[in-house]
């Protein structure tokens, strides 16, 4: 009887929370089923030319609701390291975040950063995330990232995993880009700032208002360390992209939005 481990995340409000899942072989199938369906699961695996093994899964960790729970990409690792479809040594160090659709791709999650910051405090070495949210988990602090578009990818990685982990360095993109505006704009725009005074934009369609009012957020104080990552959190487990780690967030609703569409 062998046992295999695969460390993944929940989403938890803005934070989430760390788990484990761990998988057992048996002869009466599989025991948990993933809040998009075993059915899911299984079309996942069958579409990647994978078999779905008779293995009990358990969840280590929580509190957690199955509703939030979404990686379960970690679920289809360790059903397949059931098979010994790559050396189980291979999982120490790692951690899984991604949502597997029916033809086997990797689709994105929420709360990546948050994910990330647990498996930076976890020692975790290499993250394995979706394509695309590579950035926002080096955010957090990790360096070893390896970013797969689909399970048959995330399983060769782990067959050789030395091969294209990508090192990132978020530091670089810190830094504020230049600012160019109308002198007499930016003033009017600072005055507004230190006095807390609401600004009223009036100007014909195509006259640059938008562009005004995202400077804004360029001209307002750095944050400090601890609103980046409440900043960072909030975004990410929103499911927008953060595209600027330093300045503060901007929201341009448009003008004929409703009360509830903006809240």
């Amino acid at each position: 009887m062998t046992e295999c481990f695969v460390h993944t995340t929940c989403p938890y409000g803005m934070d989430a929370i760390p788990l484990k899942i761990s998988t057992r072989k048996v002869s009466t199938g599989i025991s948990f089923t993933p809040p998009l369906g075993f059915m899911d699961l299984r079309f996942a695996l069958v579409n990647s030319d994978y078999s779905c093994p008779d293995a009990a899964v358990q969840i280590h960790g929580g509190p957690f609701s199955r509703g939030t729970f979404t990686n379960d990409l970690a679920v289809a690792v360790a059903l397949l390291g059931e098979q010994h479809l790559f050396p189980i040594e291979n999982l120490a160090g790692k951690m899984f975040l991604g949502l597997l659709e029916r033809n086997g791709r990797v689709k994105k999650v929420r709360s990546v950063f948050a994910s990330a910051m647990i498996a930076r405090n976890l020692k975790i070495d290499t993250l394995v995330v979706s394509n695309g949210q590579g950035y926002e988990a080096s955010l957090a602090g990790m360096n070893n990232i390896k970013e797969v578009g689909s399970l048959s990818e995330c399983i060769d990685f782990l067959n050789d995993p030395i091969i294209s982990v990508k090192s990132w360095n978020p530091l670089s993109d810190i830094a504020r880009p230049p600012l160019k505006i109308h002198s007499l704009v930016k003033r009017a725009l600072e005055i507004a700032i230190a006095g807390r005074h609401s600004i009223l934009f009036r100007a014909p369609t195509g006259s640059g208002v938008n562009l005004i009012a995202e400077t804004l957020t360029r001209l307002l104080p750095e944050m400090d360390p601890k609103e980046r990552i409440d900043s960072a959190k909030a975004q990410s487990a929103s499911g927008l992209t953060i595209r600027n780690y330093n300045l503060r967030p901007f929201r341009a609703p448009h003008s004929t939005s409703s009360s509830p569409k903006i809240l």
